[in-house]
This record gives structure tokens, sequence and C-alpha cells, in this order.
């Protein structure tokens, strides 16, 4: 029975293979093909797999040939390119379809720079927003911004340069979420101190939500704090409860000093920890080394004065050595016994 599943076009898989001189190959005899679509990834373009792919001069190579950018199922070629770091993609991209196309392709559920940020891509997201500052306002399906999705991915120096470039700090996502909460609720202690710094609102609360399961001595018309997001009473996380002793003190400090700034947060312990065992590991790994080389070197020396076959009074005397390895004593005395023999025959003959 014939296949229904149309195969995919050779130039889609040279285009995510990265094979150059084939996509050449096949442009030069076929520049249509450039359009060619894979209906075994729902119709994909060839300029999109080569995007994830990070082929940048394939890219280039397909949109001199006419190659258009096609959204798929809510990802166009720019949005896979952000996803996935590909930086030179983006900017291939801007230069041969226009800056929309790599800031705001029609039909893509979700904008390149907040895919740049949930990935932690600080080189795209500040392509993009370099280019289109505007997309700082973007927000995603949960109303989610590029500041929040960053602050979820832990990347510091990508918050850092969002809050520069001039992204509300203290924006709230559909639930009530802010940048700060978000980074306390995905465990980014690193975050948290960062967004502090920065100047976030540790006052702000979520939205009531009535829905949440009924919590003995929990009020559900008014929404979670920080430090109810940070609750490290009923875990057992370390992370949260570095979080949450942090969350205390910069409060406390704020109460006192409300101009100060916040404290840093210190190295977490396991990191140091950690960086402490491999430190002394490769000292013992470099003591053993020197060791070895040191009995590299004495062990040819040992073994010359092992070898040695003259002893004291021997020196000065040369010895042959009997065929067969015998000793040397005992060669001596079969010399001296055989010289007695024939003094014995001597005086036998006399």
């Amino acid at each position: 029975m014939p296949s229904t599943v149309e195969e995919t076009p050779a130039i889609c898989v040279a285009a995510k293979a990265g094979e150059i001189s084939q996509v050449h190959e096949i442009l030069s005899s076929n520049p249509k093909a450039a359009c060619a679509v894979d209906p075994a990834c729902g119709d994909r373009t060839a300029l999109a797999a080569a995007a994830a792919a990070g082929h940048t001069e394939i890219v280039k190579a397909l949109i001199d040939a006419g190659a258009t950018d096609t959204v798929v199922c809510g990802w166009g070629a720019a949005c896979h390119a952000a996803y996935r770091g590909h930086a030179e993609v983006l900017a291939a991209l801007a230069s041969g379809h226009g800056i929309n196309v790599a800031t705001a392709p029609t039909g893509a559920s979700m904008a390149p720079l907040l895919l740049a940020c949930l990935k932690g891509h600080l080189t795209c997201a500040s392509l993009i927003v370099d280019a289109a500052p505007e997309t700082l306002n973007n927000r995603d399906a949960h109303g989610r911004t590029a500041l929040m999705l960053a602050a979820s991915n832990g990347s510091v120096e990508l918050v850092e340069y969002l809050v520069m470039r001039g992204a509300a700090i203290d924006e709230v996502s559909s639930e009530g979420k802010t940048a700060l909460m978000w980074a306390i609720a995905a465990h980014k202690p690193m975050t948290v101190a960062a967004l502090a710094r920065l100047g976030a609102d540790p006052e702000i609360r979520e939205k009531p939500n009535k829905e949440a399961p009924i919590q003995p001595g929990k009020n559900r018309d008014i929404g979670d704090s920080i430090h109810d997001l940070a609750d490290s009473r009923h875990t057992r996380d370390p992370t949260v409860k570095l979080i949450s002793k942090y969350l205390d003190e910069w409060v406390e400090q704020r109460a006192k000093q409300p101009d100060a700034v916040a404290p840093t947060f210190g190295p977490l312990p396991w990191v140091s920890h950690a960086e402490a065992f491999v430190a002394a590991e490769a000292a013992k790994a470099e003591a053993a080394a020197a060791a070895a080389d040191e009995a590299s070197v004495e062990a040819p020396v040992a073994a010359a004065e092992e070898s040695d076959i003259f002893d004291a009074e021997d020196e000065g005397t040369i010895v042959d050595e009997p065929v067969g390895g015998a000793d040397t004593d005992g060669h001596r005395e079969a010399e001296a016994s055989s010289a007695i023999q024939a003094k014995e025959d001597l005086d036998d003959l006399d």
C-alpha cells in the first residue's frame, strides 16, 4: 500500500544539516526550492529549519533566493533563532526581511524577545531591544513580560540589562505576580537579590485566588505576599530557606533604612562546598603527579646502582662474563680449580 506521507524536500534536509554546498547546488538548479516546506514537521520552512539549527550562511542564501518567513504553529524562523540563542541568524533575518520579522513576526504565538528571555539569551535579547525598544512591552498569553521571563530563568545579567533599558520592574502578570515573585517561585536566589538591589517593591501582593485550596489561618481574600511564596515552614528545600531568610533580612533593613541598598546574596553554601571540594581534589591530583614525576626521575638512578657488577675491590679489573649468565664468583672459582688441577698434572709428569 503506498504511503500518504510526503517526503521531506532535499533542501530542508540540507538546511537542517548545515550542508551549505548542497543548498547552493539545489538553489542554482531550482531557485523556487528556497520556499520549500517540510510536511513531516507541519510544513515548517527550510528557512525555519536553518534558523533553528543556527546555520547563518544558509539563512542568508535562502533569503537571497527569495525564501519567505512563514509562521507555522505560532513559530517563525525568528522565533526558533531567538529561542535557541542564534543572534547572528536573527541579525540576518532582520537584514534580509526587515526588523519586524526578527522582532514581531505576524502570527507568532510568542514574540522572539520573550522566547530569548525565557531561555536567558542576553545577546539575542539585546539585539532585539536595540532594534525595537518597544518590544519591552511584549507579553505572553499569561501576561508575563520579558523581565518576568528572564527572572524565572534566573539570568541576572539579562534582568539587569532589561531594567537598564527601561523594563518596568513592578509590572504584574495576569495573576498578579511581579518579576520578583516569579524569581522567588522559580527558586532563583541570585535573581531575587538582583531585583531587590534594582528597586523591586516587596510589598506588592498577588491577586486573591479564591479557588485555591483552603489553608488553616490563611485569608483567601488577600493575595500571597513574597513571604508566602517563600514560605519555608513546609519544605526541606534549602534554596527556599535561603530565599526566605534573605527576604526577612531585606524587609527588616527597609523598615529601618528605607533608602538603603538591598543586601547582597552571599555564595550558595552548596556551591562553596563544591568549589572547595574540587580545589582539594585538584591539589591532591597535583601532589600525586609531582610525586609520580619525582619517582620516575629517581628510578633510573637506582636501577643503575643496582646493576653494577663490580665490587669495590674489583675496580679496574675486567672479568669476562661466562656464557649463560653464570655469576662472577663461580667463574673465578672454576678458573682457580682448573689451575690447581693443571699444576697437579704437571707434578705427576715430574
